[in-house]
């Protein structure tokens, strides 16, 4: 049985070279806000701010655990449309948005940050999607994430 419990923790994945560690990923416990800020940590005020800004677009952020990632991730939908999917991390929290490959050359011209915008590019499509993979940690990031939900908002 032990040495079954040592396989499954920590889950890691790879992330520009460093190894970056999930958190969330207890079934039993739910991510209510005393527990997103004791796993936030140092990063919980811009994760905060950022959930904030979406509840301003009328964007709900939902917690669910899926068993196939064994993690709990927070999914903002409008209406019924997802908008984003949030995931944390020891040292940051992670956005992930998905939009149709089709729109990659108008996604291209957004005035997001340049390397958002060539992480992006380079990336390759899951499906007919482009996945944009944002890592969080500073409050000046936030522009950028809202530049991405207005741009995912107006095209479908």
């Amino acid at each position: 049985m032990l040495l079954l419990e040592l396989r499954l923790i920590p889950y890691t994945a790879c992330m520009d070279m460093e190894k970056a560690i999930q958190l969330l990923r207890d079934e039993k416990i739910f991510p209510s806000e005393d527990v997103l800020v004791g796993a936030a940590g140092t990063y919980y005020g811009v994760y905060r701010e950022y959930v904030d800004l979406l509840l301003v677009c009328e964007i709900s952020v939902d917690w669910r655990y899926y068993k196939d990632g064994r993690a709990w991730l927070g999914k903002a939908v409008k209406g019924t449309r997802t908008v984003c999917w949030i995931s944390l991390w020891e040292e940051f929290f992670r956005v992930s948005f998905y939009i149709a490959t089709r729109l990659r050359g108008e996604f291209g011209k957004s005035n997001i940050n340049e390397k958002i915008l060539d992480r992006a590019m380079r990336q390759p499509p899951v499906g007919k999607l482009l996945p944009i993979v944002v890592e969080v940690a500073d409050r000046h990031q936030l522009a950028d994430l809202m530049e991405i939900v207005e741009f995912k908002l107006n095209f479908k």
